[in-house]
């Protein structure tokens, strides 16, 4: 976050954000949260794209607003969708990859992008300069890699931009 990069410097890793699950069954095939006006949205109790979501509803979808369902759990909403009492789940990347994974096929995703994204960094505190350079230029040694690339896909990340950390450590200077 920009209040953090105040006091640390950031080694940027992956990228992950919010996926959209349906029923694999399922004709409603949502890309971004615009299209999810008008239906029940299974999610983490508390999740920090719930109120981004919200903001989406209320900015977008007029009369037809989502109903957002938050749960105690990940397993608890793909639980919803798979009982009919959900339409779709927003969940994280990675989470939403697992979630195919261990529905044996009874999900998956929609999304073909990353929505609302966060960017992931390892963190080394202002002023630890050794070590930042040393992690710095160790992971630039792997982050162009077939191994690499693979890890992300596997876990339904992807490397950030340049651009996109710099956006979000923007208030930090």
């Amino acid at each position: 976050t920009p209040t953090r990069a105040k006091i640390v410097e950031y080694v940027p890793y992956a990228k992950t954000g919010g996926s959209l699950l349906v029923r694999a069954d399922d004709t409603f095939v949502p890309k971004k949260p615009e299209d999810l006006c008008g239906k029940k949205v299974a999610n983490l109790k508390g999740a920090a794209w719930v109120a981004e979501l919200l903001k989406v509803s209320k900015q977008i979808c007029g009369s037809k607003p989502m109903d957002v369902k938050e749960y105690a759990t990940s397993a608890e909403a793909d639980q919803a969708l798979l009982a009919r009492g959900a339409d779709t789940v927003f969940d994280d990347a990675g989470v939403a990859k697992a979630a195919v994974v261990a529905s044996k096929g009874r999900l998956k995703i929609t999304s073909t992008e990353i929505l609302f994204p966060v960017v992931i960094g390892m963190a080394v505190k202002r002023g630890n300069d050794e070590l930042f350079e040393r992690i710095k230029k160790e992971f630039e040694t792997i982050k162009g890699t077939d191994e690499y690339k693979a890890v992300l896909a596997k876990y339904n990340l992807e490397l950030p931009s340049d651009a996109e950390f710099i956006a979000a450590i923007a208030d930090s200077k």
